[in-house]
């Protein structure tokens, strides 16, 4: 979209450019000093044109634009974009607070309005920005992010101007790669736990067959020298030496 606006504080003309890719909305700048001829002098006209490029614009964005009014407790959703995102057939209209908020998440209601409770007191900052979830006129729930700009008057919050953004897409992509990193972790954890298992296994089986060894060999000694007592006058001498050896070694 292109277009060519006057801004009066720099009493220059603007031409604008912008487009819009994914998610995000570029815009580009560029000076002129020379008016543009199809720009109607009239300011119905101009305030026609601005209405309607400021309508095309919030549309590609696919932001709904709001302005609260702190002290009366209403907002004004702008234009169709809480139509277009969230269903509700309202369009520049006011809503009253206690609508809004009854369309928070239950689970997230509580921390929202504490927060945005507590910067509107405190008086410390311009700016009031959250995440949260918000309820479609069907019954699901949307994942948003809100921001908005506080407007004070005689050093108490009055106004609130801003935007709110649906981000369930990203949300949902988030939780999928979260969980598809959860599984994959589960996976290895497993494999490395079967691989233990698996070593201590074989480190048993490698232990029992070096035990059956030695007692192999040891019956094999012991029948050998049962055999020689009457041969060999020695023999009994020389197996219980072998014993007591046998016997130190293994510790007793």
């Amino acid at each position: 979209m292109h277009f060519d606006e006057y801004w009066g504080e720099m009493g220059a003309w603007f031409s604008v450019v912008t487009y819009h890719c994914g998610d995000t909305l570029s815009v580009s700048f560029k000076s002129s000093n020379k008016p543009h001829a199809e720009y109607p002098e009239n300011p119905y006209q101009r305030l026609k044109v601005l209405t309607e490029l400021y309508k095309f614009v919030t549309e590609i964005t696919n932001d709904c634009l709001w302005e609260w009014d702190l002290a009366g407790e209403e907002l004004f959703w702008i234009d169709g974009g809480h139509k277009r995102v969230f269903g509700y057939p309202i369009e520049n209209s006011l809503i009253p607070q206690r609508f809004w908020e009854s369309c928070l998440h239950p689970d997230d209601r509580q921390r929202v309005l504490l927060k945005l409770n507590k910067i509107i007191a405190d008086g410390n900052t311009d700016t009031w920005q959250d995440a949260y979830r918000f309820k479609k006129l069907n019954g699901e729930y949307a994942h948003v992010f809100d921001r908005g700009h506080i407007i004070y008057k005689e050093g108490k919050a009055s106004r609130m101007i801003g935007a709110t953004q649906d981000i369930t897409e990203k949300v949902l992509l988030e939780i999928k790669l979260s969980e598809e990193r959860a599984t994959k972790q589960r996976e290895i954890t497993r494999a490395v736990l079967t691989a233990q298992e698996n070593e201590r296994t074989e480190i048993g089986k490698e232990l029992h067959d070096n035990l059956n060894q030695m007692l192999a060999i040891t019956k094999m000694y012991i029948e050998m020298a049962k055999s020689d007592l009457t041969k060999n006058p020695c023999t009994s001498i020389n197996l219980r030496t072998w014993f007591q050896l046998l016997s130190k070694k293994s510790g007793r």
